[in-house]
Formats: structure tokens, C-alpha cells, sequence
């Protein structure tokens, strides 16, 4: 199944009433090694998936917090807050 096809699917049942919508943030980084993308869901030890493109990667990522809310609600070790940039001279 595409991103895009679970997406709809995803969407029917919200509209159908039969399945709860939640929202996460996620971060995105590149191996320096390999350029694979890594990302990970900040505080929820576990949820973190890689792959070649940043749609593979969300669908690897939802995929990954479905499996882990089969075990129940996800008790957060942190909250991201935000992401800030400095510059040092």
C-alpha cells in the first residue's frame, strides 16, 4: 500500500467515526554515512524507523506508532518544544 493510499484509507475511517486521529511530531536527520533518513518521534523510546525518501519514511513511521499504541498509550519520557538556531561568531 502507498503513503498516499493508507492516507486515505487513514482519513475514511476518521470520517467513518471508526478510528481516534492523533498527531505527533517527528525529526528528521541524514546519516552522514549512508545519506539514509533516520526518523524518530522525541521522548517515545522506540518509535524511530530509516529509509531512502521522506515519504518512505512516514509511511515507515506511521507503521511503527501503530504497532506501538497496540501496547496503549505512549508514555512520553520528554515533549519536543521547538527547533532553534544560533549562531556563534
Amino acid at each position: 500500500m502507498t503513503y498516499g493510499a493508507y492516507r486515505k484509507l487513514m482519513r475514511g475511517r476518521h470520517l467513518l467515526g471508526t478510528e481516534k486521529m492523533r498527531t505527533f511530531n517527528y525529526i528528521v536527520e541524514r546519516d552522514p554515512e549512508t545519506g539514509t533518513l533516520v526518523g524518530s518521534i522525541p521522548g517515545w523510546p522506540g518509535a524511530h524507523t530509516q529509509a531512502a525518501s521522506l515519504d518512505e519514511l512516514e509511511a515507515n513511521l506511521l507503521e511503527v506508532i501503530e504497532m506501538l499504541l497496540e501496547d496503549g498509550e505512549p508514555k512520553l519520557e520528554s515533549e519536543l518544544v521547538g527547533l532553534h538556531t544560533i549562531q556563534v561568531a
